[in-house]
């Protein structure tokens, strides 16, 4: 490389490296390399961009990266082996890929997209001195974090490493200390990341300034008059509850689980229909999948009384499953059977399980529920094979796997133009395009989304996600009466969709009625115990309101422990802080929504904001004022 053309300039170095990589080659080099490209593609690459990293190059055994500041570097170490060290979990001690990572601070040589020189060497050397899963920081690293973050550092003193003359002090992040896992992070440490910009404005649920009212909850713009409270009801045995596991795919073919994970999906949601039956979201009984967990221990952490469980194999057009029904509370078997059949009887065989499991349990099916595919389905093998496919990406929520999953319900329509489900979900694919700013500021995809939803309820008027695909559409349109109305609709159809208690929750608390909205939103944590990161936001957001400071820090925190690149996570958190008084963390949450994001402003928090009462407004923007949001106009 030439010395000419090469620019010096300081850079926080981030160097990492597989530790036991040469190991794991051995073992199964396939294997090895299917993770290493993962954790690339899912962790790594994402993580190094949220934080405003650059990725300088990857090894065959690691990475390069350097990023503006040194907090930020720090950040998105801490952050990466924390999710690594999650996903790590899931495997097998001897498949598990640990990194060791070190972060320098100094002068860099850069040439083309290259840098080199002394700062980046030392960050490599650094890197050696880490261990499997750990983090090592420069002295000058060292100086520049150490008072801004909570993580646990242990001074390592002066180390002597290769080709650097002079010793280098380091230090090393005690990241598994505590609970022996990064998962278990310090406050700060875990609230540590580069932040999605702009996400505060997504929580605009309902307008602020026109005076409308549903009669469903009482909500009205007016202040409301308190009602008279009734008498407390007999108690009530509570509603028979039941999870499904994800179905075991027994075909030996790896390419096979979304058809296995699509029998499982097909069977909660019949089972939805049944009165009288509350079913445990999807999401949350899909955690378990791959997991040698007992029966009775899930029953306890999703409140579920039954279980079911069971594996399909398939084989050509030939099918057989196995299914199970179990008694949670016991762990004993309360009903058994396998069915064999062909593709073309798959359709009965699955009305067949929900029948016998409904029998089981003595509920009594209610007209149309479980009889035969009248869920927005389909008769047609083909049709129905590319919607479990178009199914299985989208749920992974990526741009290229929704553009991909939207082919595939675009065929499955082509075969069968009567498909309602497949219409569904291919109108919550152009909403999420909208909602990623995919499409630039076009209301293109919000046009279309809309069409395909209308079509999809056109053909059947009994389908949550139709009425949530349309409720998302309205949402992005801010005609939050229609969005309420879609969002009451799905939860009317299915009691369990606890997406539509969030929606409604956030219209009530920002009405006037908080109390109601904290009970529906924690009603959808019970329906939903593996819940996402907004689920203890809207309930922190409800707290905030009452004035219930400490437990909506809490909820706000869990929040974030779950997904800390949130920015409305840290704007609410940061203003709940300042309103307890502790100004210091107030201000940290603050500085780290503005490093990712320079621009955000307190006007564009008014409108983001749309309570009916201008005091909640003021309530709200007082407390950013106070953690130190500036930009007001």
């Amino acid at each position: 490389m030439s010395q000419v053309s090469a620019r010096r300039r300081l850079a926080a170095v981030l160097a990492a490296d597989i530790a036991g990589y040469s190991r794991l080659m051995d073992a199964d080099e396939d294997a090895t390399m299917t993770l290493w490209r993962a954790f690339r593609a899912e962790v790594i690459d994402p993580q190094i961009t949220a934080h405003g990293g650059r990725i300088v190059k990857h090894t065959g055994d690691g990475f390069l990266a350097e990023f503006q500041t040194v907090l930020a570097a720090v950040s998105c170490a801490w952050t990466t082996q924390v999710e690594l060290a999650r996903r790590n979990a899931d495997l097998p001690p001897e498949r598990r890929m640990e990194f060791r990572m070190g972060i320098n601070l100094g002068d860099v040589l850069a040439e083309d997209d290259d840098i080199y020189g002394d700062g980046v060497n030392i960050a490599a050397r650094l890197e050696a001195l880490a261990d499997p899963g750990g983090i090592c920081l420069s002295g000058d690293v060292y100086n520049q974090v150490h008072k801004r973050v909570d993580y646990p550092i242990a001074d390592m003193g002066e180390q002597r490493v290769k080709n650097i003359s002079t010793p280098v002090r380091a230090y090393k992040v005690l990241v598994g200390s505590g609970g022996g896992s990064p998962a278990a992070a310090p406050p700060h440490g875990r609230r540590h990341s580069a932040l999605v910009a702009a996400a505060v404005a997504a929580v605009v649920l309902v307008t602020g300034g026109g005076a409308w009212w549903y009669a469903g909850y009482g909500m009205r713009a007016e202040t409301p008059t308190p009602p008279v409270a009734a008498p407390a009801p007999p108690a009530a045995v509570a509603p028979p509850s039941i999870a499904v596991l994800p179905f075991d795919n027994m075909s030996g073919d790896p390419g096979q689980e979304y058809f296995s994970d699509g029998m499982t999906e097909d069977l909660i949601t019949d089972l939805s229909k049944v009165r009288g039956l509350t079913v445990i979201a999807r999401s949350s009984t899909f955690s378990y999948k791959g997991k040698p967990t007992d029966i009775r221990t899930i029953g306890r952490e999703l409140d579920a009384r039954y279980v079911v469980e069971g594996s399909v194999r398939r084989v050509g057009d030939q099918v057989r499953i196995n299914v199970q029904l179990i008694d949670a509370g016991t762990g004993h078997h309360v009903w058994a059977e396998r069915y064999d059949g062909t593709l073309k009887d798959i359709f009965r065989l699955q009305d067949r399980i929900g029948r016998q499991i409904v029998s089981s349990l003595s509920l009594r099916l209610g007209p149309g529920d479980g009889g035969g595919r009248t869920g927005g389905g389909t008769e047609n093998l083909e049709a129905y094979d590319l919607f479990l496919r178009g199914r299985d990406l989208f749920e992974r929520f990526s741009r290229q796997n929704t553009y991909e999953s939207r082919a595939f319900f675009e065929k499955a329509i082509a075969l069968d133009p009567d498909y309602a489900e497949a219409y569904a979900m291919l109108a919550w694919t152009h909403v999420f395009e909208f909602t990623n700013g995919w499409n630039g500021d076009s209301e293109a995809p919000l046009q279309k989304a809309l069409e395909l939803a209308n079509r999809a309820i056109g053909l059947n008027a009994d389908m949550p996600v139709a009425y949530f695909a349309r409720g998302l559409v309205y949402r992005e349109r801010r005609q939050y009466v229609q969005a309420l109305a879609d969002a009451q609709k799905s939860i009317e159809i299915d009691p369990s969709y606890a997406n539509g208690h969030v929606l409604v929750a956030t219209l009530l608390y920002y009405a006037g009625r908080p109390e109601q909205g904290l009970e529906m939103v924690m009603k959808a944590q019970r329906l939903h115990p593996h819940h996402p990161s907004n689920y203890p936001f809207h309930e922190g957001q409800a707290l905030f309101i009452l004035k219930r400071y400490d437990e909506a820090i809490a909820a706000f925190t869990r929040g974030l422990k779950q997904n800390n690149t949130s920015q409305r996570l840290r704007v609410w958190l940061a203003a709940t802080y300042a309103q307890v008084g502790r100004q210091e963390d107030a201000e940290w949450e603050a500085d780290m929504v503005l490093m990712s994001d320079p621009n955000f402003t307190l006007t564009g928090l008014r409108q983001a904001f749309p309570f009916t009462d201008p005091a909640e407004l003021e309530h709200i923007l007082g407390a950013l004022r106070k953690a130190g949001f500036k930009g007001e106009i």
